[in-house]
């Protein structure tokens, strides 16, 4: 036997809500359009006041605002000085460096934590992973000084340790690449 309750379709209370929302939304235009100009309005002007100071002589007594306002001549001086390619190619060679090889690392780890059948030991390690992104790069800057010092550094201090010839990190541009890299990861 049918009963006529049966024969009744009933939307879910969220369905209805977002018809609800759907045609509000349909009737008042203006509303999809405040989301956009307030996206535009975030990306566009409110850095402004970040940029400013690269058109701007910066004199520290006078402060970013009453500072001479100089125009294009810092890119006029970039330009100019033939230095734009190699500040481009670095930092897109840096850049994809960083990208490959932390990603590389990152799923190298993955996959051997995975495979680690202790659960405290593999959230002790995750945990010890994830610490160094919670410190200052003031901090990292730092711990490189320290490790890549050439009178106390952990680096050559080992090297004179084993009868070596201490590395000046600091005056050989040929390290640096390696330098910048390792510490980024």
């Amino acid at each position: 036997m049918i009963f006529p309750a049966d024969n009744i379709k009933s939307e879910s209370p969220v369905k209805t809500k977002k018809a609800a929302v759907f045609k509000t939304l349909k009737k008042n235009t203006m509303l999809l359009c405040l989301g956009v100009s307030i996206f535009l309005f975030m990306l566009s002007y409110l850095p402004v006041p970040v940029i400013y100071p690269a058109f701007i002589r910066y004199n520290y007594r006078l402060g970013i605002f009453r500072s001479p306002f100089v125009g294009f001549d810092s890119v006029r001086f970039l330009l100019m000085s033939g230095n734009l390619w190699t500040l481009a190619k670095n930092t897109v060679l840096y850049h994809f460096s960083f990208i490959l090889i932390g990603n590389s690392l990152q799923v190298l780890a993955a996959v051997l934590l995975n495979g680690i059948g202790q659960k405290w030991f593999k959230k002790t390690f995750q945990t010890m992973m994830l610490l160094p992104h919670f410190i200052s790069f003031v901090l990292v800057g730092l711990f490189a000084y320290n490790m890549l010092s050439y009178d106390y550094g952990l680096v050559n201090s080992f090297l004179k340790n084993v009868a070596m010839e201490p590395i000046k990190t600091h005056s050989n541009p040929s390290i640096w690449p390696a330098i910048l890299v390792l510490t980024h990861l």
